[in-house]
Protein backbone atom coordinates (compact mmCIF):
# COMPACT_ATOMS: atom_id res chain seq x y z
CA UNK A 1 0.00 0.00 0.00
CA UNK A 2 2.63 2.24 1.22
CA UNK A 3 4.94 1.51 -2.24
CA UNK A 4 1.65 2.38 -4.46
CA UNK A 5 1.16 5.82 -2.35
CA UNK A 6 5.03 6.69 -2.87
CA UNK A 7 4.95 5.81 -6.63
CA UNK A 8 1.63 8.01 -7.27
CA UNK A 9 3.24 10.47 -4.90
CA UNK A 10 6.22 10.68 -7.46
CA UNK A 11 3.82 10.19 -10.78
CA UNK A 12 2.18 13.46 -9.56
CA UNK A 13 5.27 15.11 -8.86
CA UNK A 14 6.54 14.23 -12.34
CA UNK A 15 3.34 15.78 -14.16
CA UNK A 16 3.22 18.61 -11.93
CA UNK A 17 6.95 19.42 -12.53
CA UNK A 18 6.25 18.66 -16.60
CA UNK A 19 3.53 20.86 -16.67
CA UNK A 20 5.24 24.18 -15.26
CA UNK A 21 8.45 23.68 -17.77
CA UNK A 22 5.81 23.35 -20.58
CA UNK A 23 4.39 26.26 -19.07
CA UNK A 24 7.63 28.24 -18.93
CA UNK A 25 8.87 27.56 -22.19
CA UNK A 26 5.68 27.87 -23.61
CA UNK A 27 5.37 31.50 -21.93
CA UNK A 28 8.89 32.47 -22.21
CA UNK A 29 9.72 35.31 -24.81
CA UNK A 30 11.00 34.52 -28.07
CA UNK A 31 14.19 36.33 -29.12
CA UNK A 32 14.99 37.96 -32.83
CA UNK A 33 18.28 40.50 -33.70
CA UNK A 34 18.52 43.24 -35.46
CA UNK A 35 19.82 42.88 -38.66
CA UNK A 36 21.02 45.93 -41.19
CA UNK A 37 18.69 44.69 -44.51
CA UNK A 38 16.80 45.33 -47.56
CA UNK A 39 12.92 44.54 -48.16
CA UNK A 40 11.71 45.02 -51.58
CA UNK A 41 7.92 44.73 -52.26
CA UNK A 42 7.11 43.49 -55.79
CA UNK A 43 5.81 41.64 -58.47
CA UNK A 44 5.77 40.34 -61.80
CA UNK A 45 3.52 40.69 -64.64
CA UNK A 46 3.11 40.83 -68.35
CA UNK A 47 3.17 44.31 -69.51
CA UNK A 48 2.35 46.07 -72.85
CA UNK A 49 5.24 48.79 -74.13
CA UNK A 50 3.65 51.72 -76.13
CA UNK A 51 4.69 54.51 -77.56
CA UNK A 52 3.91 58.16 -79.52
CA UNK A 53 5.03 57.61 -83.51
CA UNK A 54 5.07 59.93 -85.96
CA UNK A 55 5.21 57.87 -89.43
CA UNK A 56 6.38 58.95 -92.82
CA UNK A 57 5.15 57.52 -95.64
CA UNK A 58 6.57 56.90 -99.24
CA UNK A 59 5.54 59.65 -101.61
CA UNK A 60 6.83 57.85 -104.60
CA UNK A 61 7.59 53.82 -105.15
CA UNK A 62 11.29 52.57 -105.85
CA UNK A 63 14.28 52.07 -103.54
CA UNK A 64 15.17 52.97 -100.08
CA UNK A 65 18.08 54.77 -98.83
CA UNK A 66 18.27 54.87 -94.92
CA UNK A 67 20.65 57.67 -93.90
CA UNK A 68 20.50 56.98 -90.46
CA UNK A 69 20.73 54.13 -87.75
CA UNK A 70 17.78 52.50 -85.97
CA UNK A 71 17.46 54.15 -82.61
CA UNK A 72 19.71 57.01 -83.65
CA UNK A 73 17.80 60.39 -82.48
CA UNK A 74 17.55 62.93 -85.46
CA UNK A 75 16.58 67.03 -85.02
CA UNK A 76 13.77 68.46 -86.54
CA UNK A 77 14.43 68.75 -90.23
CA UNK A 78 17.17 66.30 -90.52
CA UNK A 79 17.41 64.59 -93.86
CA UNK A 80 16.66 60.26 -92.88
CA UNK A 81 16.10 58.66 -96.06
CA UNK A 82 15.87 58.85 -99.69
CA UNK A 83 13.69 56.97 -102.19
CA UNK A 84 14.68 56.74 -106.01
CA UNK A 85 12.75 55.30 -108.97
CA UNK A 86 14.03 53.32 -111.25
CA UNK A 87 15.20 56.22 -113.20
CA UNK A 88 16.89 57.92 -110.87
CA UNK A 89 20.41 56.79 -110.95
CA UNK A 90 20.58 58.16 -114.87
CA UNK A 91 19.88 61.38 -113.80
CA UNK A 92 22.51 61.16 -111.53
CA UNK A 93 25.01 60.52 -113.46
CA UNK A 94 24.41 62.86 -115.60
CA UNK A 95 24.75 65.74 -112.85
CA UNK A 96 28.12 64.25 -112.05
CA UNK A 97 29.51 64.15 -115.77
CA UNK A 98 28.41 68.02 -115.88
CA UNK A 99 30.04 68.65 -112.37
CA UNK A 100 33.21 67.16 -113.83
CA UNK A 101 33.10 68.97 -116.99
CA UNK A 102 32.88 71.90 -114.72
CA UNK A 103 35.87 71.18 -112.58
CA UNK A 104 37.93 70.26 -115.71
CA UNK A 105 37.61 74.17 -116.33
CA UNK A 106 38.33 75.37 -113.00
CA UNK A 107 41.55 72.98 -113.05
CA UNK A 108 42.60 74.40 -116.43
CA UNK A 109 45.66 76.23 -114.55
CA UNK A 110 46.83 72.96 -112.13
CA UNK A 111 50.11 73.19 -111.38
CA UNK A 112 50.55 76.66 -109.98
CA UNK A 113 49.89 77.03 -107.04
CA UNK A 114 50.01 81.11 -105.50
CA UNK A 115 48.07 82.62 -102.91
CA UNK A 116 46.22 85.23 -105.25
CA UNK A 117 45.52 81.92 -107.52
CA UNK A 118 43.76 80.17 -104.56
CA UNK A 119 41.58 82.95 -103.97
CA UNK A 120 40.22 83.61 -107.11
CA UNK A 121 39.44 80.09 -106.96
CA UNK A 122 37.63 80.24 -104.51
CA UNK A 123 35.87 83.86 -105.60
CA UNK A 124 34.92 82.11 -108.74
CA UNK A 125 33.48 78.82 -106.64
CA UNK A 126 31.42 81.59 -104.88
CA UNK A 127 30.24 83.36 -108.10
CA UNK A 128 29.74 79.87 -109.78
CA UNK A 129 26.84 78.54 -106.81
CA UNK A 130 25.46 82.34 -107.02
CA UNK A 131 25.09 81.62 -110.57
CA UNK A 132 23.27 77.98 -110.65
CA UNK A 133 21.10 79.68 -107.88
CA UNK A 134 20.06 82.24 -110.23
CA UNK A 135 19.99 79.98 -113.25
CA UNK A 136 17.49 78.34 -110.98
CA UNK A 137 15.20 81.18 -110.18
CA UNK A 138 15.13 81.94 -114.24
CA UNK A 139 16.64 86.04 -112.91
CA UNK A 140 17.85 86.96 -115.94
CA UNK A 141 19.60 90.56 -114.43
CA UNK A 142 21.48 88.56 -111.90
CA UNK A 143 22.82 86.02 -114.22
CA UNK A 144 24.36 88.36 -116.10
CA UNK A 145 25.80 90.29 -113.21
CA UNK A 146 27.82 86.85 -112.06
CA UNK A 147 28.61 86.04 -115.55
CA UNK A 148 30.14 89.56 -115.72
CA UNK A 149 32.06 89.07 -112.62
CA UNK A 150 33.39 85.77 -113.24
CA UNK A 151 34.76 86.80 -116.63
CA UNK A 152 36.56 89.31 -114.48
CA UNK A 153 37.81 86.91 -112.05
CA UNK A 154 38.98 84.76 -115.14
CA UNK A 155 40.65 87.76 -117.21
CA UNK A 156 42.71 88.18 -113.89
CA UNK A 157 43.30 84.63 -113.44
CA UNK A 158 44.73 84.46 -116.99
CA UNK A 159 47.03 87.14 -116.63
CA UNK A 160 48.69 85.55 -113.82
CA UNK A 161 48.70 82.15 -115.07
CA UNK A 162 49.12 82.34 -118.90
CA UNK A 163 46.30 80.08 -118.82
CA UNK A 164 42.37 80.74 -120.88
CA UNK A 165 40.60 80.18 -117.69
CA UNK A 166 36.75 79.22 -117.71
CA UNK A 167 34.31 79.71 -120.53
CA UNK A 168 31.79 81.26 -118.83
CA UNK A 169 29.36 80.81 -121.44
CA UNK A 170 29.99 77.15 -121.64
CA UNK A 171 29.76 76.99 -117.45
CA UNK A 172 26.60 78.65 -118.11
CA UNK A 173 24.92 76.31 -120.69
CA UNK A 174 26.21 73.36 -118.57
CA UNK A 175 24.54 74.95 -115.41
CA UNK A 176 21.27 75.56 -117.47
CA UNK A 177 21.73 71.29 -118.55
CA UNK A 178 22.11 70.45 -114.56
CA UNK A 179 19.59 73.02 -113.49
CA UNK A 180 16.72 71.11 -116.13
CA UNK A 181 17.85 67.93 -114.67
CA UNK A 182 17.61 68.37 -111.01
CA UNK A 183 14.25 69.67 -111.86
CA UNK A 184 12.99 66.00 -112.98
CA UNK A 185 15.13 64.46 -110.51
CA UNK A 186 13.23 65.95 -108.10
CA UNK A 187 10.04 64.14 -109.00
CA UNK A 188 12.31 60.79 -109.40
CA UNK A 189 14.29 61.00 -106.24
CA UNK A 190 12.81 62.67 -103.08
CA UNK A 191 14.66 62.76 -99.77
CA UNK A 192 12.64 62.55 -96.23
CA UNK A 193 12.70 64.81 -93.43
CA UNK A 194 12.42 64.44 -90.00
CA UNK A 195 9.34 66.38 -89.17
CA UNK A 196 9.88 66.36 -85.55
CA UNK A 197 12.89 65.63 -82.95
CA UNK A 198 13.36 61.63 -81.86
CA UNK A 199 14.53 58.20 -82.38
CA UNK A 200 14.52 57.14 -85.70
CA UNK A 201 13.57 53.95 -86.64
CA UNK A 202 12.91 52.47 -89.86
CA UNK A 203 9.56 49.90 -90.54
CA UNK A 204 10.34 48.78 -93.65
CA UNK A 205 13.61 46.15 -94.04
CA UNK A 206 13.20 45.80 -97.38
CA UNK A 207 14.97 48.07 -99.65
CA UNK A 208 11.75 48.42 -102.49
CA UNK A 209 8.70 50.07 -101.44
CA UNK A 210 5.86 51.11 -102.65
CA UNK A 211 4.18 55.21 -102.79
CA UNK A 212 2.26 55.49 -99.74
CA UNK A 213 4.02 52.44 -97.44
CA UNK A 214 4.68 53.60 -94.28
CA UNK A 215 8.96 53.44 -93.91
CA UNK A 216 10.35 55.55 -91.01
CA UNK A 217 8.97 56.19 -88.03
CA UNK A 218 10.01 58.88 -85.33
CA UNK A 219 9.42 57.59 -82.14
CA UNK A 220 8.92 60.56 -79.11
CA UNK A 221 12.03 59.35 -76.93
CA UNK A 222 10.99 61.59 -73.86
CA UNK A 223 8.44 59.79 -73.18
CA UNK A 224 6.82 56.28 -73.43
CA UNK A 225 4.35 53.65 -71.47
CA UNK A 226 3.62 50.56 -70.27
CA UNK A 227 0.17 48.97 -69.47
CA UNK A 228 -0.61 46.10 -67.09
CA UNK A 229 -3.53 44.59 -65.96
CA UNK A 230 -3.46 43.07 -61.92
CA UNK A 231 -5.73 42.66 -59.49
CA UNK A 232 -4.18 44.60 -56.78
CA UNK A 233 -5.35 47.95 -55.95
CA UNK A 234 -2.33 49.34 -54.82
CA UNK A 235 -1.93 52.48 -57.35
CA UNK A 236 -2.95 56.02 -57.35
CA UNK A 237 -2.29 58.00 -60.95
CA UNK A 238 0.79 60.45 -59.76
CA UNK A 239 2.50 57.61 -57.60
CA UNK A 240 5.75 56.77 -58.54
CA UNK A 241 6.79 52.88 -58.88
CA UNK A 242 10.20 50.97 -59.99
CA UNK A 243 10.07 48.82 -63.09
CA UNK A 244 13.06 46.09 -63.76
CA UNK A 245 13.07 44.70 -67.63
CA UNK A 246 14.55 41.68 -68.13
CA UNK A 247 17.12 42.50 -70.94
CA UNK A 248 18.27 46.24 -68.73
CA UNK A 249 19.88 45.95 -65.26
CA UNK A 250 18.75 49.19 -63.73
CA UNK A 251 14.91 49.66 -62.22
CA UNK A 252 13.30 52.33 -64.13
CA UNK A 253 11.43 55.12 -62.45
CA UNK A 254 7.91 54.78 -63.49
CA UNK A 255 4.61 56.98 -62.88
CA UNK A 256 1.04 56.11 -62.79
CA UNK A 257 -1.00 57.61 -65.32
CA UNK A 258 -4.28 55.96 -65.07
CA UNK A 259 -6.09 53.45 -62.97
CA UNK A 260 -9.16 51.95 -64.93
CA UNK A 261 -10.99 49.49 -62.94
CA UNK A 262 -12.83 46.48 -64.58
CA UNK A 263 -14.69 44.14 -62.23
CA UNK A 264 -11.84 42.75 -59.66
CA UNK A 265 -9.05 43.75 -62.67
CA UNK A 266 -7.08 46.88 -62.36
CA UNK A 267 -5.97 48.34 -65.44
CA UNK A 268 -3.01 50.51 -65.23
CA UNK A 269 -1.21 53.14 -67.67
CA UNK A 270 2.32 53.91 -66.39
CA UNK A 271 4.54 56.50 -68.21
CA UNK A 272 8.60 57.54 -68.02
CA UNK A 273 10.96 59.96 -69.31
CA UNK A 274 13.78 57.84 -68.76
CA UNK A 275 15.64 55.88 -72.07
CA UNK A 276 16.10 52.12 -72.08
CA UNK A 277 17.66 50.95 -75.07
CA UNK A 278 15.64 49.10 -77.64
CA UNK A 279 12.35 49.95 -75.86
CA UNK A 280 10.64 50.95 -78.72
CA UNK A 281 11.53 46.98 -80.27
CA UNK A 282 9.57 45.71 -77.21
CA UNK A 283 5.84 45.20 -77.19
CA UNK A 284 4.90 42.41 -74.68
CA UNK A 285 7.65 41.83 -71.79
CA UNK A 286 7.40 39.97 -68.83
CA UNK A 287 8.74 43.07 -65.79
CA UNK A 288 9.17 43.59 -62.40
CA UNK A 289 7.29 46.01 -60.43
CA UNK A 290 8.57 47.29 -57.35
CA UNK A 291 5.94 48.91 -54.97
CA UNK A 292 8.36 49.46 -52.25
CA UNK A 293 12.23 49.14 -51.57
CA UNK A 294 13.93 50.35 -48.38
CA UNK A 295 17.42 49.53 -46.89
CA UNK A 296 18.05 49.67 -42.91
CA UNK A 297 17.22 48.17 -39.92
CA UNK A 298 15.61 45.01 -40.59
CA UNK A 299 13.42 43.30 -37.87
CA UNK A 300 10.93 40.67 -37.78
CA UNK A 301 7.72 42.36 -38.33
CA UNK A 302 6.22 40.73 -35.19
CA UNK A 303 8.58 42.23 -32.89
CA UNK A 304 6.68 45.23 -32.93
CA UNK A 305 4.27 46.28 -30.43
CA UNK A 306 2.66 49.64 -29.18
CA UNK A 307 2.92 51.47 -25.60
CA UNK A 308 1.26 53.92 -24.21
CA UNK A 309 0.28 54.80 -28.09
CA UNK A 310 3.74 54.44 -29.25
CA UNK A 311 5.23 51.78 -31.83
CA UNK A 312 8.08 50.50 -31.15
CA UNK A 313 10.30 47.06 -29.76
CA UNK A 314 11.40 45.68 -26.45
CA UNK A 315 15.25 45.27 -27.33
CA UNK A 316 17.22 43.52 -24.35
CA UNK A 317 19.79 45.17 -22.34
CA UNK A 318 19.80 44.45 -18.66
CA UNK A 319 16.39 44.24 -18.19
CA UNK A 320 13.93 44.44 -21.62
CA UNK A 321 13.52 48.47 -22.27
CA UNK A 322 10.54 49.45 -24.79
CA UNK A 323 12.30 51.52 -28.02
CA UNK A 324 9.67 53.57 -29.66
CA UNK A 325 10.73 53.03 -33.83
CA UNK A 326 9.22 54.56 -37.36
CA UNK A 327 8.21 51.69 -39.28
CA UNK A 328 9.78 52.82 -43.18
CA UNK A 329 8.40 49.75 -44.89
CA UNK A 330 7.09 46.51 -44.16
CA UNK A 331 6.83 43.07 -45.88
CA UNK A 332 6.98 39.40 -45.87
CA UNK A 333 7.12 39.47 -42.12
CA UNK A 334 9.91 41.87 -42.03
CA UNK A 335 9.99 45.39 -41.38
CA UNK A 336 12.86 48.32 -41.72
CA UNK A 337 12.62 51.02 -39.11
CA UNK A 338 14.47 54.25 -37.92
CA UNK A 339 14.75 55.18 -34.24
CA UNK A 340 12.80 57.57 -32.99
CA UNK A 341 14.76 58.78 -29.83
CA UNK A 342 18.25 58.76 -29.42
CA UNK A 343 18.56 57.50 -25.62
CA UNK A 344 18.02 53.91 -26.62
CA UNK A 345 18.94 53.65 -30.50
CA UNK A 346 18.74 50.67 -31.64
CA UNK A 347 21.94 48.94 -33.84
CA UNK A 348 22.54 46.09 -35.72
CA UNK A 349 22.87 42.88 -34.02
CA UNK A 350 20.12 44.40 -30.47
CA UNK A 351 18.41 41.94 -29.56
CA UNK A 352 14.39 41.97 -29.55
CA UNK A 353 11.74 40.47 -27.94
CA UNK A 354 9.35 38.53 -30.24
CA UNK A 355 7.08 37.90 -27.94
CA UNK A 356 6.41 39.32 -24.45
CA UNK A 357 4.01 37.98 -22.25
CA UNK A 358 1.03 40.98 -20.63
CA UNK A 359 2.01 43.20 -23.46
CA UNK A 360 -0.49 44.26 -26.40
CA UNK A 361 1.16 42.83 -29.26
CA UNK A 362 -1.38 45.16 -31.71
CA UNK A 363 0.29 47.66 -33.81
CA UNK A 364 -0.49 49.84 -36.29
CA UNK A 365 0.97 50.47 -39.52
Amino acid sequence: MKKKIRALFIFATVVILAYFILKFQFNAPKIGVITYGRIEEHFYVDAHVFYDQEIINAPIGGRLIKYGRDGERVSKGSVVARIDDSEAHIYREKIKDIDKQIDQMKNMDKGVFTADIAKINNMIDENLNRLQDAIKKGDTKSIEKYKQDIQELNDKKSRITKVSGVDVDQVIQLLRQKDEIMSVLDKKSVELMATKPGLLHYISNRQDVSAGQPVVGLIDNYKWYISIDTNRNVFKPGDSVSVEFSDYGVPVKFYVSSVKREKSTYHVVLYTTYYVKDFYKKSTERVKIILNDAEGLKIPESALTEKEGKIGVYVLREKPVFCPVKVIASYGGYAIIENQEGNNALKAYDKVIIYRRGENSEHKR
